[in-house]
């Protein structure tokens, strides 16, 4: 959970909260930000000791994520930030940091140690349960007060571990931003479902299946719809002893000498079950040279201009070893619109997301990661997990929390 407040947010409102006595001096924008001269013109004159600012805190961290950032290998920093918004960093790491500088150089030099103080004290009443707070406002106590620490009290220090109670609000809160999401991407036609149900009162989890009614209804609208009027009618089956169009040349039976001799089996194939009616695939192993040669063409991303990198390769190689395995249905493609990674044999989109454990919390958190995976959810795409640099505790914590959520069927773990 991030420790940053709202760069529009006032000292006053970083400093007070819902739940904080309104007899308290500092409950209100009291200070400006030219330190204590600007206390005394304003004659708002704190007592007791003081907590300052440390000089340089404030880009402290930004400049350790772009000293981790610069890092990287400069072919593989090219395309980071492909695809975001121009006025955001590359990452959300460096973004993160830069948020929190700008919010910093906006506090004063000094605030009232007794500030701070008010806020554990809070803090320790809730956790003891001498006075319990709401989710939302724990959280947002928690949040404003790890934010003062950071900026005049920094270093190690122990903090509580995110509640039952917080944690279900925090997921209830990102299933609604996806569902709000993929009701604005569906339009108002079939993002209607998801609509209505939310308007008459309907829980999250009943608005999350509406949207994906509605894109359903919209995956069969486009499928029937081509730039040349409809869809093809499939090919008739061939008769016995006839070639389908299109099928290689050498033909299923050939006589010699008026006796009808069969081709040569080929060794026995392997079988991977389809993800689809439980239809069983058979497929001819594929050589090492196919092999590489399939995972270089699943490597051009349309949305790099077709060009393929150290990460679009490993994609590949996640989204080639789901189908190997039959948890996709094959063959597997590369979606051309570049919005997500893969499309299997059935039409689904799927996107292959992936976190680092050892940046955690920044790297890893399950709140974030569950609010990415419900995003993708909310257009209609499935998630590849691709836990190569997850430790195994939260991939068990991601296992879980994609079990409670109701949604093992449309993520799967690599």
């Amino acid at each position: 959970m991030g420790s940053m407040p709202d760069d529009r947010k006032t000292l006053g409102q970083v400093l007070s909260t819902s739940s904080s006595s309104s007899s308290s001096p500092f409950s209100t924008p009291a200070f400006t930000s030219n330190g204590t001269l600007g206390r005394v013109l304003t004659f708002e004159v704190p007592k007791g000791p003081m907590l300052r600012r440390r000089p340089g805190i404030c880009s402290e961290r930004y400049e350790r994520e772009k000293a981790e950032f610069e890092k990287i290998p400069l072919y593989e920093r090219m395309w980071i930030g492909l695809g975001r918004d121009a006025r955001l960093e590359p990452t959300d790491a460096l973004q993160s940091a830069k948020t929190f500088q700008r919010a910093c150089e906006q506090m004063p030099d000094e605030i009232p140690k007794s500030a701070l103080d008010e806020k554990l004290q809070q803090l320790h009443d809730h956790y003891s349960g001498k006075n319990p707070l709401p989710p939302e406002q724990s959280l947002e106590l928690r949040r404003r007060t790890s934010f003062l620490q950071d900026v005049y009290t920094p270093g190690p220090r122990w903090e509580n571990s995110v509640s039952g109670a917080e944690s279900a609000w925090l997921s209830e809160q990102n299933l609604r931003f996806g569902n709000s999401l993929g009701i604005a991407l569906l339009g108002p036609l079939f993002g209607a479902p998801g609509a209505a149900t939310r308007v008459l009162g309907g829980s999250e989890q009943q608005v999350a299946a509406a949207n994906q009614f509605g894109a359903s209804a919209f995956d069969m609208a486009t499928a029937h719809v081509g730039f040349g009027g409809g869809k093809r009618a499939p090919e008739p089956l061939p008769r016995p002893g006839e070639s389908m169009r299109g099928a290689p040349l050498e033909p299923v039976s050939q006589t010699v000498e008026g006796k009808s001799r069969r081709p040569v089996p080929e060794p026995t194939p392997r079988n991977t079950s389809s993800a689809r009616e439980g239809t069983v695939v058979t497929r001819r192993p594929m050589s090492p040279e196919e092999r590489a040669q399939r995972i270089e063409e699943l490597a051009k991303d349309p949305a790099q201009g077709g060009k393929a990198t150290a990460k679009t390769r490993r994609e590949a190689e996640v989204g080639l070893s789901m189908e190997e395995q039959g948890k996709l249905p094959g063959p597997i493609t590369r979606d051309p619109t570049g919005a997500s990674e893969f499309i299997d044999s059935t039409g689904q989109k799927w996107d292959v997301k992936g976190w680092n454990s050892q940046y955690a919390p920044r790297g890893y958190n399950t709140p974030d990661a569950m609010a990415l995976i419900q995003k993708e959810m909310g257009v209609g795409e499935n998630v590849i997990v691709d836990t190569l640099k997850m430790s195994p505790q939260h991939i068990g914590e991601l296992q879980t929390a994609v079990g409670n959520a109701g949604l093992n069927n449309r993520v799967i773990f690599h």
